[in-house]
């Protein structure tokens, strides 16, 4: 999975930033050379040069401009060895030692000037790592170049060491050492000639400029099918392809990779594998974006149960209550909230018991979920200790300055908005905002979440000319930025064509409110509450255009409904009586508004 993208002044993803980016210097494309050089490592290694979790962003700086990188033949992981050969971490690291590592080091130098002239010049050094040749990268010395001699005469010199070796009796066992060997040489190629497919991509001289991760990556699609790979290591690529797609928020690209990645690692190494479940898991986050949630869901129980059926060797906690959380959010996408909650106190309890960096590191999510839940239930001071140490655990873990920081800021401004505290929760909404700016940009889901709910914070506070300004800034990204089924869609239409309703623009507010109900509609069940809701918002609305008898039958029903999904005393539910409340004091019927007034 991609890092968290977190920054200042300048936006850029700290694990693959290059040092004159994160010093604010101009960046060309000896910076794309670097970025690729850290891929290149991760692809080749299994880990990237250097790990930022736990550093603030100041110390993230520091390391990409200042600290020397790594030897990639040092950061081997055993799961990378798995992979390429037969799991010997050495065996690996002796394939990279040397050119490799030089060539991945160059890419990594401190000073741009020192790296590769151009993507020409790396793509060059591979071939000739390929071919058994002298690489620019490494000093031109005489036991080097008599290195590579030896490795090129390969078949006859092996005669004559096997008949050495005859004279020993060690010729059967060597011959399996040296299929072994030819094994993972083999796979360590199919690597090395996609990184060569990869990265030639960088060169200006095909693209005519600067280019980005995802067009690097757009690159690699369109040959990595023409390669004969093995299936491990297809699958391997396959997934980290997919999985960075997705965490560039480009869910159409990655969807096929992520399949295709799921069916050969569900060949190679069977349903039950770790492996395997990482990928399955992406089929339930790209379902979720595309709005599916019953398909999502039903994947959700499926990943659940294969967390649960895990040989003892391969059993985490913490994945077991990843796949919960997904699971609690699909159910919770869909109407079902006591049902989420059961899912999300099995989850929290894992977490809470788990004692590996990996479950403290998801646990702010964790604690953010049950929250959510807490909130629909009103147990507000519950919900508000729970958002308290998501945000302390976030800021020990990644900073005040992360993504999930800037996400988590959103969700308790929205929990001071449901207690009350509007200005509080104004005050956090944009300092939320700013984190979110600054570390995913103004097009990214998650700001454009912050954006929402301060167009219902400006609402609520009945200011109506703030509500439809932030709501502007949302509603042209729907379906590009943030994708229909997105909650918030239809959230921010609703927010602008209330504040339109109250400027009295009507035909504008119709518009925005038909289309949230519609929304809404389209991608939820027809049980959930969040329907009855909008209908309810959609009467009002009618009623301040005078269809009284539309508008009465409208909002009774969906009060009817309310009571029966969420409760008579829920918030939601007394204020459509409030609004019935309203619509029979305007239409002089005194008996009915009490009766109304009463139950709001």
């Amino acid at each position: 999975q991609l890092p968290p993208t977190q920054g200042g002044a300048h936006a850029f993803t700290p694990d693959y930033a290059s040092p004159e980016q994160v010093r604010g210097l101009p960046v060309a494309t000896s910076s794309d050379l670097y970025s690729l050089g850290v891929i290149a490592c991760e692809l080749l290694t299994g880990r990237r040069p250097f790990a930022f979790d736990g550093h603030l962003f100041a110390e993230m700086q520091a390391m990409i401009a200042l600290a020397p990188p790594p030897v990639p033949s040092t950061l081997v992981t055993s799961a990378a060895a798995a992979t390429f050969g037969e799991g010997s971490v050495e065996r690996v690291r002796r394939r990279l030692t040397g050119d490799l590592d030089a060539i991945v080091l160059q890419l990594l130098r401190k000073e741009a000037d020192r790296r590769y002239g151009s993507a020409e010049q790396l793509g060059e050094d591979l071939r000739r790592h390929l071919d058994g040749l002298p690489v620019s990268a490494r000093r031109d010395t005489l036991g080097y170049r008599l290195g590579k001699f030896v490795r090129r005469r390969r078949v006859e010199l092996s005669a004559a060491t096997l008949v050495l070796l005859s004279l020993v009796g060690g010729v059967v066992a060597s011959t399996r050492q040296m299929q072994r060997a030819q094994l993972e040489r083999r796979k360590m190629e199919q690597v090395n000639t996609f990184l060569s497919t990869m990265l030639s991509a960088v060169d200006p001289g095909y693209s005519g400029r600067d280019v980005t991760v995802a067009q690097v990556l757009d690159q690699a699609v369109k040959d990595i099918g023409t390669q004969k790979l093995d299936p491990e290591i297809e699958g391997e690529l396959q997934h980290t392809i997919g999985q960075t797609f997705y965490g560039l928020g480009l869910y159409k690209e990655a969807e096929d990779h992520v399949r295709r990645a799921y069916a050969l690692r569900r060949a190679s190494y069977g349903e039950l594998d770790q492996r395997t479940a990482q990928t399955y898991s992406y089929l339930v986050a790209l379902a979720e974006a595309r709005g599916a949630f019953a398909e999502a869901e039903s994947l959700a129980v499926i990943n659940v149960a294969q967390q649960r059926r895990m040989p003892r060797d391969q059993r985490s906690a913490n994945e077991l209550a990843t796949a919960l959380d997904n699971l609690a959010r699909m159910v919770e996408h869909q109407g079902r909230l006591d049902e989420a909650l059961a899912v999300k106190l099995e989850s929290i309890a894992l977490r809470r018991t788990a004692t590996d960096s990996a479950s403290r590191v998801s646990l702010p999510y964790t604690l953010n979920n049950l929250a959510v839940a807490l909130m629909y239930r009103g147990e507000y001071e519950k919900a508000d200790t729970l958002m308290r140490e998501a945000l302390a655990v976030e800021a020990s873990v990644h900073g005040r300055k992360s993504p999930n920081y800037g996400s988590l800021l959103r969700g308790y401004a929205d929990l001071h908005d449901q207690m009350g505290e509007r200005a509080t929760a104004d005050s956090i909404v944009h300092e939320s905002m700013r984190v979110l700016e600054a570390s995913v940009g103004p097009h990214h889901t998650e700001y454009l979440r912050a954006v929402t709910l301060l167009a219902q914070l400006r609402y609520t506070a009945n200011d109506m000319r703030g509500t439809v300004e932030a709501a502007r800034r949302v509603v042209p990204e729907i379906g590009k930025g943030m994708h229909e089924s997105e909650p918030s869609s239809s959230g921010v239409l609703q927010a602008l064509g209330l504040a339109l309703d109250s400027l009295k623009q009507f035909a504008a507010a119709d518009s925005a409110l038909q289309r949230s109900l519609d929304i809404r509609r389209k991608y939820l069940p027809p049980e959930h509450w969040g329907i009855a809701s909008s209908e309810a918002v959609y009467g009002y609305h009618l009623g301040r255009m005078g269809r009284n008898a539309e508008a009465e039958q409208l909002l009774t029903s969906s009060y009817e409904k309310l009571v029966a999904l969420r409760g008579a005393d829920n918030p939601i539910t007394k204020r459509v009586a409030v609004r019935l409340a309203e619509l029979m004091e305007k239409l002089g019927r005194g008996e009915d508004a009490r009766k109304w007034h009463a139950r709001g």
